[in-house]
């Protein structure tokens, strides 16, 4: 005999009915209500079999794209899922660069879904993910690299600068480089008078 129908919910066959052992009866439930997630809307009718119950679906169609922004979070986790069944999760990520509240780098949230057959309202409440707070040591370091690197290139800068401004180095003679060849020259007329 098929059992009781499920609250919010009915059977084919319809229960009370004398069918044989095995056969596979199938669980309709009413408008907003569905089985639990990953639980089949039929079952085989042996021993002493109970209806799959009827659930609440936990309704997301209040997260809308505009919504879901204004909770940084990322709307393609919700934009096709218009309800979860019972015990159902969903993953919903924070947008780049935001975390869950209160959570050391926790950048997703998980929310199930409890659809209580009795309860009148079963519902998913999304939190606001909050912005990662910058990591100041790292923003330090970059800072101190920066000022570094352009130290290094005005080092380098002066010290080419200083090779081509040097004076010509005198002679301990008295007589500059540029100088030698025309006393050179004048040595050389000397000698031939």
């Amino acid at each position: 005999t098929v059992p009781s129908d499920p609250s919010n919910g009915g059977q084919t066959p319809p229960s009370g009915s004398t069918v044989d052992i095995g056969t596979m009866i199938t669980v309709a439930c009413a408008t907003g209500y569905s089985v639990a997630y990953e639980s089949g809307t039929s079952y085989n009718c042996t021993g002493s079999p109970t209806a799959t119950p009827c659930y609440l679906k936990c309704s997301l169609t209040a997260y809308t794209e505009t919504k879901v922004a204004e909770l940084f979070l990322d709307y393609s986790a919700v934009k096709d899922i218009p309800y979860l069944k019972h015990k159902e999760v969903l993953n919903v990520s924070c947008l780049d660069g935001y975390q869950v509240l209160q959570t050391d780098g926790v950048t997703y949230q998980l929310h199930e879904c409890e659809g209580d057959e009795s309860a009148s309202d079963a519902t998913i409440t999304l939190t606001s993910c909050t912005k990662i707070p910058p990591d100041y040591l790292m923003i330090m370091g970059l800072i101190g690299a920066v000022i570094i690197i352009i130290l290094l290139v005005l080092l380098i800068i002066l010290c080419c600068k200083g090779k081509t401004d040097r004076p010509e180095p005198k002679s301990t003679t008295g007589i500059t480089m540029g100088n030698r060849n025309a006393i050179g020259h004048a040595v050389e007329e000397s000698a031939s008078i």
